[in-house]
């Protein structure tokens, strides 16, 4: 699934989308959709380590310009990595797709919100299914703006609005696949939680006047965990340094991180600014973590924080068409890393924390980083690694864009299912002594 915020304006805004093959096999993939007027649909073959440059622009700018509620179904014949840009002169954001079989059911919302100007707090839900009823649990989260569209027999699209407030719940009922509903607010209603019937995906972020200032695929609850190590970032270090927040599931989270403690309970978060990187990130219950990044005075980004569990041994990133961009690694402790480029080992690295900015030419190929098992004694054979992008076509001498996002992840039996598996264990237990 792909979404971006509502009202995306192609006139102004350029959005795409970069595809490659994981594999050494020819792919066969469809990017579908539907606006007021008709269905959109494109089809495509991409060969191993090609990218596909599928821009929204030119495959549906024509028939249209503004697309009030974008959503789209990516099916391809084998597995590829999906990458989505929005990108213009007040617009620089992107985010690595999550395969649907990561979504779920259960997600807390987790919005970043500017501390300047008329920017909004934006998450967005879509459902790949019919029938799909979602339940928002505002415990004390803020007034929240809600607004819902479906295609209802395929052609006429229905809007709603409502309004999402403290202590009450609020059910929306969705009848067709990529229905879309739009949470916005001056507030931010981080720990909000969203109960559906169905699997669901949830994007969150920033807007400003309109514009995508920042957004994020997120993980449903299932995947939060306990164990995380923020990514090296020196060139933001030397400047403003960062920003870490914590969101919980459950009540007495205990969280330790930077020689401190604090505790929180379900649906809270707590944000601070961090100098250094090299700080452990532990937790008794499962959490997710949110890094974000501030360039200057315009822009900020932001990345999901992959837990240590979720590192991965390999990652195919695509490189853009045009333009220069700049690679950097995080690691957990020390790795050997091995660049493939074309099936041809390029160069070995044997790191501690971080690696690079490689500065690669573009020429719209893919490039494989792996950490093979035997390469040195004391070496992890998993990271977690972070792509950033320089856009030199809407660069200035003031203003810098950048593309921060996370290249690939490891989904495994998460901690919260081992933790719900316990309690009912638990719950078994004290029946059975009744």
């Amino acid at each position: 699934m792909i979404a971006f915020f509502r009202n995306l304006d192609l006139t102004k805004t350029n959005a795409y989308l970069l595809l490659t093959p994981v594999g050494d096999t020819n792919v066969t993939a469809t990017v579908w959709g539907q606006t007021r007027t008709k269905n959109l649909s494109s089809s495509f073959i991409i060969h191993p380590r090609a990218v596909e440059h599928f821009s929204f622009n030119k495959q549906f700018g024509n028939t249209c310009n503004n697309m009030s509620f974008p959503v789209f179904m990516i099916k391809s014949s084998h597995s590829v990595s999906v990458t989505a840009f929005v990108n213009g002169l007040d617009s620089a954001s992107s985010y690595l797709a999550l395969p649907v079989h990561v979504t779920a059911k259960e997600y807390r919302m987790m919005p970043v919100c500017q501390q300047r100007g008329s920017s909004s707090c934006v998450c967005t839900i879509v459902t790949s299914s019919t029938n799909t009823e979602i339940i928002l649990k505002n415990e004390n989260h803020g007034t929240v703006s809600v607004m819902t569209s479906e295609f209802i027999d395929g052609t006429e699209n229905v809007t709603y609005k409502y309004q999402s407030v403290p202590g009450k719940s609020l059910m929306l009922i969705l009848n067709s696949s990529l229905s879309y509903v739009s949470l916005e607010s001056d507030e931010d209603f981080t720990g909000l939680l969203a109960l559906a019937n169905n699997n669901i995906s949830v994007f969150c972020g920033t807007t400003l006047g309109g514009h995508t200032l920042s957004m994020e695929q997120i993980f449903p609850v299932e995947q939060f965990n306990l164990l995380f190590y923020p990514f090296f970032l020196p060139w933001l270090i030397s400047s403003k340094g960062f920003r870490l927040k914590f969101i919980a599931h459950y009540n007495c989270t205990n969280i330790k991180y930077a020689s401190k403690s604090l505790f929180l309970d379900a649906g809270q978060y707590r944000e601070f600014r961090l100098s250094s990187s090299y700080t452990e990130i532990d937790s008794n219950k499962p959490i997710a973590v949110l890094q974000m990044t501030e360039i200057g005075s315009y822009d900020q980004d932001f990345v999901m924080l992959p837990s240590v569990d979720q590192y991965t041994q390999s990652v195919v990133v695509p490189q853009n068409l045009r333009g220069q961009f700049s690679m950097q690694l995080g690691f957990n402790k020390r790795i050997c890393v091995i660049y493939t480029f074309n099936n041809t080992r390029i160069k070995e690295y044997n790191v501690k924390y971080e690696l690079g900015p490689l500065k690669l030419d573009h020429d719209g190929k893919s490039l494989k980083m792996e950490a093979p098992h035997a390469c040195c004694l004391d070496c992890e054979n998993s990271f977690g690694v972070y792509v950033l992008r320089k856009i030199p076509e809407t660069s200035t001498a003031d203003r810098l864009y950048l593309h921060l996002h996370v290249a690939g992840y490891n989904f495994t039996p998460s901690q919260v299912k081992l933790l719900r598996e316990r309690e009912r264990e638990r719950d078994r237990e004290r029946e059975s002594i009744i």
